[in-house]
């Protein structure tokens, strides 16, 4: 943390994106309305069980097939995780898993989940 005197880098950088990417995902913010906050000592307790998965918290994302909807929320709960040792250990590693969903993705036959109905 930046406030802490602790250098912030690419454990961070991995968070706020995944916030971004969550809302974006959800039109929610992450952990509650908490988002980047939620993991300042004093919302971390507040904030441990609030977050919901991007497929559970959107309509949208509920019509993508089962393998796509677990890929989003691996990768986006992945770097969303309160404890930085917990995410991603290197860029590599996180591009390689956010481009498998994005493959999957563009594999998916017939699947146009944010056209209307």
């Amino acid at each position: 943390m930046q406030a802490e005197g602790i250098p912030v880098g690419f454990f961070a950088d991995q968070f706020s994106v995944s916030v971004l990417l969550y809302e974006l995902l959800t039109q929610q913010v992450p952990y509650a309305g908490l988002g980047g906050k939620a993991g300042r000592p004093e919302f971390i307790g507040r904030a441990q069980d609030s977050l919901t998965a991007p497929s559970r918290a959107s309509a949208t994302c509920g019509r993508l097939p089962q393998s796509l909807r677990d890929g989003i929320d691996r990768v986006t709960l992945r770097g969303l995780t309160l404890d930085p040792q917990q995410r991603y250990p290197d860029r590599h590693a996180w591009l390689n898993d956010l481009f498998k969903v994005a493959a999957s993705f563009r594999l998916s036959p017939n699947c146009h989940p944010w056209k209307a109905s």
